[in-house]
C-alpha cells in the first residue's frame, strides 16, 4: 500500500472557490477586467501542505515515528475540513510499518466510515484491514482477586489496552507490562499465534506503604549519642583525676589511700568510659543510618513541636562512684 500522494492531498487541501455570479463573469469575460485572485489559503491549511511535504519524506526515509507524528499534528491542523478523513489512510500506513496493527485497523476503519463515498480506494483498504486483521492474536487478561480495579497494559513502548479485557498483537512471543497504580510492575513473558486467543490471570503485589520511620528515632538516637558520649568523657576524666590523686599520694608522706584499691577504682572507671565510648558511636552510627531511612515528611509543623512539649529528654548523671543515664518524660 502507498502512502496518499503529496499532489492529491495538496488538492485535498486547497478550499474550492466559490463560483462567480453571473454579473461577476460577464465583468470577468471583458478584456480590460483582471481575472480574480483566489483568495490564501488559511494559516492552517498552509501549515499543513507544508507539514506533509515533511511527512512524506520521513516516511520515504524509513522515520515512521516521525513521519506519525507529523500526520497526527495534519490531521489535528485539518479539523472541521471536509476531507479530513484522508489523513487517517497515512496515519494507518504509519501504524503498520511499526507493526501496531490494531491501531493502524482502527485508522483504515475510520477513514471508511468518515470518508463514505469519498473513500474511492475502498476495495483495496478493506482487503488491508481482513489482511491485518489476520496477523493479529488476542489476549484475554483478567485480574485476580485483591488486585486493583483497572490496569494498564503495555507492549514495549505502547499501551495496547487495559485489564480486565482483550488487548490485540501481532503474533509471536512477547514481554507484556501490566501497570497500576498503588502495584509493582508486573511482566510477563506470553507467546500467541495469530488468530489465537489466550486467557491470562494476573495477581499484582502491592506497593509497600512504607515511606520511612518517623523523625523521632533520629532526634533519639543522636540525644543517645550525645549522651553517651559525655558520660565516657565524665568517666574518663573522673579516671584521670583519680589517678593523679593516686599519684600526689604515693609522693606524700603518711598518705592513707590504699594503692591498689585505687587501682581498682581507676581501672572501674576507665573500663566504663571504653563502654559509654562505645555505645556513643554505636548511637552515632545508627543515627546516620537513619538520616537516609526516616521520612522527614512526617515532620511536625512548627507551631505544632512549639505548642507539644519534649515527650522525651535524655540526661547524664555522673558520680565520683557512679554513671548512667536517667530519662525524663511525660507520658
Amino acid at each position: 500500500m502507498r502512502l496518499l500522494p503529496r499532489l492529491a492531498l495538496a488538492l485535498v487541501l486547497v478550499p474550492m472557490l466559490a463560483l462567480p455570479s453571473r454579473g461577476r463573469a460577464q465583468d470577468a469575460a471583458a478584456p480590460s477586467d483582471a481575472a480574480p485572485e483566489e483568495p490564501p489559503p488559511s494559516p492552517e491549511l498552509a501549515e499543513a501542505m507544508e507539514r506533509y511535504e515533511g511527512a512524506e519524506r520521513l516516511f520515504e526515509q524509513g522515520d515512521y515515528r516521525g513521519a506519525l507524528a507529523e500526520f497526527q499534528r495534519i490531521y489535528e491542523l485539518l479539523e472541521g475540513h471536509p476531507n479530513q478523513f484522508f489523513v487517517l489512510y497515512n496515519l494507518g500506513r504509519a501504524y503498520e510499518e511499526l507493526h501496531r496493527y490494531d491501531l493502524a485497523i482502527d485508522m483504515y476503519r475510520r477513514y471508511l466510515d468518515e470518508g463514505g463515498d469519498g473513500a474511492e480506494d475502498r476495495a483495496e483498504v478493506e482487503a488491508s484491514l481482513r489482511a491485518l486483521e489476520r496477523l493479529l492474536g488476542t489476549v484475554a487478561i483478567t485480574i485476580a482477586e485483591g488486585g486493583p480495579d483497572t490496569a494498564e497494559v503495555w507492549l514495549g513502548e505502547w499501551q495496547v489496552g487495559v485489564a480486565p479485557g482483550e488487548v490485540h498483537i501481532p503474533g509471536g512471543q512477547h514481554t507484556i507490562e501490566v501497570r497500576a497504580q498503588g502495584y509493582e510492575v508486573l511482566r510477563r513473558e506470553i507467546q500467541v499465534a495469530s488468530r489465537q486467543r489466550i486467557e491470562l490471570e494476573l495477581e499484582l503485589a502491592r506497593l509497600s506503604d512504607f515511606r520511612g520511620v518517623t523523625p523521632a528515632l533520629f532526634v533519639t538516637s543522636t540525644a543517645l549519642a550525645v549522651a553517651s558520649l559525655g558520660i565516657a568523657i565524665g568517666l574518663g576524666v573522673n579516671a584521670m583525676t583519680l589517678s593523679q590523686d593516686a599519684e600526689a599520694c604515693r609522693d606524700t608522706a603518711g598518705c592513707g589511700l590504699d594503692p591498689s584499691a585505687r587501682r581498682a577504682e581507676i581501672r572501674d572507671f576507665a573500663l566504663a568510659a571504653d563502654v559509654m565510648y562505645g555505645v556513643a558511636g554505636l548511637f552515632a552510627v545508627t543515627s546516620i543510618v537513619l538520616i537516609f531511612v526516616t521520612d522527614w515528611g512526617a515532620m511536625p509543623e512548627p507551631e505544632l513541636m512549639e505548642a507539644q512539649p519534649t515527650a522525651l529528654r535524655v540526661l547524664p548523671a555522673i558520680g565520683p562512684q557512679h554513671a548512667g543515664l536517667v530519662l525524663d518524660g511525660r507520658f
